[in-house]
């Protein structure tokens, strides 16, 4: 297992409603995965690739609701699944493993109150956004990207169905308040530590350094989408914010999950570096709204997906066999995985 995962395994072994850094879901997690498998690797990481092909499952039920008759299931899995943040990333067992897989169910459960318009849905999407704060304080980015979806398209707030002034939206906000209330509780019991620890990442500003953070964040995120899934992420993000107009409810919805995380990994990026994983969590919405790009760029997803997956493959080949021997700061899997079965 990496460092990171032994430090949650150890949590594992005293479960709690909260820790320094982050909320519970990871630990649960690995104490259900060895409780039934052992206290090695396969048990520690178990519900890791179970969580990224149920993710899957849920992110191509989204996308066919949101883009019916366009493949978009299709597209937006394999997309998903061929970009290293995903491919390798959901082999590992960290807080953002759950915190995917209840960011993407609540993208699912609104996509299936657009397709349906049955409110019970909202109550789906308020214990997913629950869950996901109970795994990773970045779930606070659900509540205003779903606000603003509710702002910006005028039916949802005064037309057939004004969300706004029926008791479903804020059902399921008191669902989610009552799914987190445990890491709150711990919080206020324990000089509110964990939420100090995270919000004290903002508001930070450092201009001298501000340009190189910035790169870094493009950069490394070209690099983990891999480049030509990247081409393809950037301009459906662009699409979904030229096209998030009153008529098209699902280019708002993707679009405010989309771009809210992104303002904040950009401003943050404007006085601390962002971790290369922090913006997991806008790659769900956008691989769906590449199902809605013109058919010309539509056209590369498959040339774009074959190159994810040529580069997954020759990681994974050099994480297990290392047949090119690369000296540690060269090797991203062993820089963070070197001295470790």
């Amino acid at each position: 297992m990496a460092p990171d995962e032994a430090y949650y395994w150890v949590w594992s072994h005293a479960l709690a409603p909260g820790y320094l850094d982050h909320p519970p879901m990871v630990a649960l997690w690995i104490r259900a995965g060895t409780s039934l498998l052992g206290e090695g690797n396969l048990g520690v990481r178990l519900l890791a690739p179970l969580a990224a092909a149920l993710g899957t499952l849920l992110l191509a039920q989204a996308a066919e609701d949101l883009f019916p008759g366009r493949r978009a299931g299709l597209i937006a899995g394999v997309l998903m699944n061929a970009t290293l943040m995903f491919a390798v990333g959901a082999t590992t067992l960290t807080p953002d493993t759950p915190l995917l897989l209840f960011w993407t169910a609540t993208i699912w459960a609104l996509a299936r109150l657009v397709a349906t318009g049955n409110g019970a849905w909202w109550l789906a999407a308020g214990l997913f956004a629950g869950l996901a704060l109970d795994s990773k304080y970045t779930a606070a980015l659900l509540g205003p990207a779903i606000l603003a979806w509710l702002l910006i398209v005028p039916q949802l707030r005064q037309g057939m169905r004004p969300w706004l002034r029926r008791w479903q939206p804020w059902a399921a906000g008191v669902i989610a308040a009552v799914v987190f209330a445990p890491v709150l509780a711990w919080n206020a019991a324990h000089g509110f530590a964990s939420l100090l620890k995270q919000g004290g990442r903002a508001g930070d500003f450092d201009p001298g350094r501000a340009v190189q953070y910035l790169s870094e964040l493009v950069s490394g995120q070209i690099g983990l989408a891999t480049p030509g899934i990247a081409i393809l992420l950037a301009a459906a993000m662009w699409s979904a914010l030229r096209r998030s107009g009153p008529r098209e409810p699902a280019y708002v919805l993707l679009g405010c999950f989309i771009w809210v995380p992104v303002l904040v990994f950009v401003q943050h990026a404007l006085g601390d570096r962002v971790q290369a994983n922090w913006p997991s969590v806008i790659y769900p919405a956008a691989c769906i709204a590449v199902a809605g790009l013109s058919r010309r760029m539509l056209s590369w997803w498959r040339p774009a997906a074959a190159l994810g997956f040529a580069l997954t493959g020759a990681i994974w080949v050099q994480a297990i066999w290392a047949p090119v021997p690369l000296p540690m700061l060269y090797d991203p899997t062993l820089l963070r995985l070197g001295g470790w079965a």
